[in-house]
C-alpha cells in the first residue's frame, strides 16, 4: 500500500462537461503516484462546486472543462 503523499486536501471535478476522459487520466495518474484526492465527478453549477470545495476545505482543485463553452 502506498503512503499518502499530499498533506493538502485535493479534489478533481468536471464542470458542465460530458467529456470526462481527461479528468479520469489525471485522477488515475495522481492516485497511482500516491496522492489522495476527492473525485467530485460531474458538477452542474459553479455554486455547487464552490459549496463542496468550501465544505471539504479543499486547497487545490483540478477542474476539467470543455474549452468551447467555457470560453463564452
Amino acid at each position: 500500500m502506498k503512503s499518502q503523499k499530499n498533506k493538502v486536501p485535493l479534489a478533481i471535478a468536471v464542470l458542465q462537461d460530458c467529456h470526462i476522459l481527461g479528468k479520469k487520466i489525471v485522477y488515475l495518474v495522481l492516485r497511482s503516484t500516491g496522492y489522495q484526492l476527492i473525485d467530485y465527478r460531474t458538477v452542474q453549477t459553479q455554486q455547487e462546486l464552490v459549496d463542496r470545495v468550501l465544505d471539504d476545505e479543499i486547497k487545490i482543485l483540478f477542474i476539467s472543462v470543455l474549452m468551447l463553452p467555457a470560453a463564452f
